[in-house]
């Protein structure tokens, strides 16, 4: 994606706001569902799809700052007939990154990934859609539990 291409992107979405009575499941041992409630419930006002930086602060405040927030880039992959799909964020600030929380045990918490999901499923070029056939989830697990989501750390 390139950088028209970004703006044009972020501008376009500004008003899909998260209400706070969103609800995902929870793919991983580190994250309740009940945590997974209250960190959505604070999430009142926030862009569905950016706003990764507000999310991960606001999550490691309700985990009690049990880990630090982490910035980089983040790719979800998807089987799509017989290539790969995939949608993410590259780490080019300002313009594009991803960033989530990082447990001081190695785990990743990422309640951003659903809007990312979710922009990746109505996103699309000429060949379609950038991912297909991937509910929007919330991610708290180790690094190398789901090997077709992918974390890149730089911060």
């Amino acid at each position: 994606m390139n950088i028209s291409t970004t703006l044009t992107t972020i501008l376009e979405d500004q008003d899909q706001i998260l209400t706070g009575e969103e609800r995902y499941p929870v793919i991983g041992p580190s994250l309740t569902k009940e945590q997974a409630t209250e960190i959505y419930s604070r999430f009142t006002g926030l862009n569905r799809y950016w706003d990764c930086i507000d999310k991960a602060r606001i999550t490691l405040k309700v985990l009690e700052n049990k880990g630090v927030v982490c910035y980089g880039s983040t790719l979800i992959l998807c089987k799509h007939h017989d290539h790969i799909a995939s949608y993410g964020y590259l780490y080019t600030p300002p313009f594009e990154f991803h960033a989530w929380v990082e447990l001081f045990n190695g785990d990743i918490i990422d309640c951003g990934l659903p809007g990312a999901i979710e922009k990746g499923l109505s996103t699309s070029d000429e060949k379609g859609p950038f991912l297909i056939n991937v509910k929007p989830f919330i991610f708290a697990g180790p690094k190398d539990m789901l090997p077709w989501v992918k974390y890149t750390r730089f911060i």
